[in-house]
């Protein structure tokens, strides 16, 4: 499994990018889950300049004012397959998030089964 944990815009580069993980998927006989997590743009700000945020070494943004105006300019992409799941995670905690994810993926794998045991694809 591969996970991506980045932010795709809803423009030709943002959606060209999310092409290439599908087709690596595909490549590799995986499954495409595209999960999208949302929130609000003062929650958002807020996360950035948290002290949590900047004391992870992550290449996350950390400044609050290219957060905010990339949170307002920009839609995420979210890809148009069955299998997709967006998540408002404004207030939500991280552990729930995960929960909510998780649970979405095994659901997603049971069917598989399911329709593999029964002969559909």
């Amino acid at each position: 499994m591969f996970i991506f944990t980045d932010f795709q815009s809803d423009n030709t580069l943002g959606q060209s990018v999310c092409a290439e993980y599908r087709e690596a998927a595909r490549i590799r006989g995986s499954a495409f889950i595209p999960i999208t997590l949302t929130c609000t743009v003062e929650e958002n700000v807020r996360r950035a300049a948290s002290e949590e945020r900047s004391s992870i070494s992550t290449h996350k943004l950390t400044d609050p004012k290219i957060v905010a105006d990339i949170s307002k300019r920009c839609t995420p992409y979210t890809v148009d397959v069955p299998e997709k799941l967006i998540i408002d995670t404004t207030l939500i905690e991280p552990d729930d998030v995960a929960a909510k994810i998780a649970a979405h993926v095994n659901e997603f794998l049971a069917s598989v089964r399911v329709r593999e045991s029964i002969g559909k694809p």
